[in-house]
């Protein structure tokens, strides 16, 4: 006898290949036109379209009601036992992990056999974990609603992959992808980027479209790890906020730009079984939610202790969500959050470590090289502080004692001053200190928006920054930090999102990045503003970095490749050389440039950290009830 089939959106059985729940909600509710009926034939046709159209609403309520009855809300229509077991990933990273909705395979980024980063498919019911061909440098993977297919990021692209093979498909730009997910509907809400706000795209490409600005007047500085909910209209999306006041887990909607809060100080959440997963304080907890209502109903309850969670690296747990197999629950247990600075040579080999680890999310080499200072935390989620490490020594000094969001500290050309940014209570600060703890900070400036600072020119005369405006675009000033009145001039305002500007050790030309041209590139121009401008990268760009001589310019490829472009004079202008390939940095784009170039800086795991493997729990709601 064939096996009855269940609607995946509301869990009732199909009638005629139809869910009685969809047609009577949607029906009601005006949100799709009525079918229309036929012309009648007779007199009696005409009696029974009548009918009909009068009975199946009543049939339906009863349906639904059968339903709820059976099939309670959040309860599949069979259970089977609680289940927990391990996969190993030896090949995994660490990040995000994703069950498919029909709770049958599991879905995770790791290394192939030639080292490159792929997509790799666990089918529950096989002992081998199967690559995807052409899924090289795959991050943040997410199923669609039929678990036929991935999104994922790559090349700085937001693509789609057939799992049953296939060539990837390229839905959009995503320079520095932070999220999607995919509804019945055929769309993908996405975030492109670290900072910003949320786009839909359709699932089969096209130019996306931006669904509401990043909420400013609550601080909130980007938008990222969405998360559909049943209905196919509304989203959990996870927002940062400055550390004064909390980050959490809001809800959007396709069809408005309206957002209102859900669950403050909390990770990324996910939506199953009737309940909103996530992390706090290092638990994974479920906590009942009418995805309906949009509301909570109940406590949460914890789930499983150390489920990783990084607000760079999202969420690292995921469950299915069908009405037929809603209890597949997988899990990474947090990996090691430390990092550590390592010297690599040009072709990539690393030199050896310097300072020690830690939770480093950004850092500044000095000009001589001996040291650099670090923006830190003491908690995935907490708040950060600068530190200056010796390297020589191995001793490393805390330079700042309030909470600070955000920093990315610079050096100033002669190594004794350190500056900086943070949000404040109005607007952002930007502040400046001695470099070995011996003064207070002194503020430079501030503004009602935010701020990042990039760059400070060798003759020290200016700081250039860039300046995110309430709906994630970003324009480029220099702050004079000579004469009196330190007013800010603009360097480039134009309808793109420029920024990373960065002073040419002569300081008569800034290369920063821009999406003028539809993705991230690296450009160069002069200083002050004048005409004339020169494109560097090539296939896209990111943080760009000058050697001492100002005659080689670096930048990161969307492919994490650390790029070299040589830079001679010509005439009133500049020649760029062809762009060269110098090595793989395997995601870790966090870096700095030696005077001389040969030499680079940047973060990498701590040794001993092995990324764990993936924890299942099949039937996981059976705990909460236990």
């Amino acid at each position: 006898m064939e096996e009855p089939s269940y609607c995946a959106r509301y869990g009732v059985q199909l009638v005629d290949g139809s869910c009685p729940a969809c047609l009577l909600k949607l029906g009601l509710s005006g949100a799709i036109p009525p079918l229309a009926e036929p012309a009648p034939t007779s007199p009696a046709s005409a009696r029974r379209t009548r009918v009909l159209k009068w009975l199946w609403p009543a049939i339906a309520v009863a349906l639904l009601a059968a339903a709820a009855v059976l099939f309670p809300r959040g309860r599949t229509a069979v259970e089977g036992p609680l289940v927990r077991f391990s996969i190993p990933t030896p090949g995994g990273d660490g990040g995000q992990v994703a069950v498919s909705p029909d709770g049958r395979s599991l879905a995770y980024s790791g290394r192939g056999p030639r080292g490159e980063t792929l997509l790799w498919v666990h089918a529950f019911d096989s002992v081998e974990d199967r690559p995807l061909a052409g899924s090289e440098d795959a991050t943040f993977p997410f199923w669609s609603p039929d678990s036929r297919n991935l999104g994922f990021f790559a090349q700085g692209k937001l693509k789609r992959i057939d799992v049953a093979g296939g060539p990837p498909l390229a839905l959009c730009d995503a320079p520095q992808g932070r999220g999607g997910t995919w509804s019945m509907e055929g769309e993908i809400v996405v975030a492109p980027g670290a900072f910003g706000p949320l786009f839909r795209v359709p699932a089969a490409g096209g130019a996306p479209k931006q669904l509401a600005p990043v909420d400013a007047s609550r601080g909130a500085r980007a938008q990222r790890w969405p998360h559909f909910l049943p209905d196919g209209r509304h989203f959990l999306y996870w927002a940062t906020m400055p550390p004064q006041q909390q980050s959490g887990v809001f809800i959007g909607s396709v069809d408005s730009p309206e957002s209102r809060p859900l669950v403050p100080d909390t990770s990324a959440t996910i939506f199953s079984n009737g309940h909103l997963l996530f992390v706090r304080s290092n638990a994974l907890l479920a906590q009942p939610f009418d995805p309906f209502r949009l509301v909570l109903t109940g406590e949460a309850q914890p789930i499983a202790e150390g489920a990783g969670w990084s607000a760079d690296r999202g969420p690292a747990f995921s469950a299915s969500n069908s009405s037929t197999n809603p209890g597949v629950l997988a899990f990474r247990a947090a990996a090691d959050p430390r990092t550590q600075l390592a010297w690599f040579d040009r072709q990539g080999k690393m030199l050896g470590a310097a300072g020690d680890p830690g939770m480093i999310d950004t850092f500044s080499l000095s000009p001589d090289g001996t040291q650099a200072v670090a923006a830190r935390r003491e908690s995935e989620d907490g708040p950060s502080a600068l530190w200056v490490m010796e390297f020589a020594r191995g001793v490393s000094m805390r330079l700042t004692f309030g909470p600070l969001n955000n920093p990315s500290p610079i050096w100033s050309p002669d190594g004794s001053r350190v500056l900086f940014s943070t949000r404040l209570d109005a607007g952002t600060g930007m502040f400046r200190m001695p470099a070995n703890g011996s003064g207070k900070e002194e503020l430079l400036l501030q503004t009602p928006g935010a701020v990042n600072v990039d760059s400070w020119s060798q003759d020290g005369r200016f700081v250039a920054y860039a300046a995110v405006d309430a709906k994630g675009e970003s324009s480029i000033w220099a702050l004079p930090l000579e004469g009196g009145g330190r007013k800010p001039m603009p360097i480039l305002q134009d309808n793109f999102r420029s920024r990373q500007a960065n002073f040419s050790p002569d300081a008569l030309w800034i290369a920063y990045i821009s999406n003028e041209s539809g993705r991230d590139e690296v450009y160069v121009r002069g200083f002050p503003p004048r005409e004339g401008k020169w494109l560097i990268s090539s296939n896209g760009g990111t943080d760009p970095s000058w050697r001492r001589d100002g005659r080689e310019l670096f930048y990161m490829s969307p492919e994490g490749v650390l790029t070299a472009v040589e830079i001679a004079p010509a005439g009133s202008g500049i020649r760029p050389g062809i762009a060269h390939a110098l090595f793989q940095t395997r995601g870790h784009t966090v870096y700095a440039a030696a005077a001389d170039g040969r030499r680079f800086l940047m973060k990498a795991p701590v040794e001993d950290a092995s990324p764990p493997g993936v924890n299942v729990i099949m039937n996981w709601s059976q705990q909460l009830r236990k």
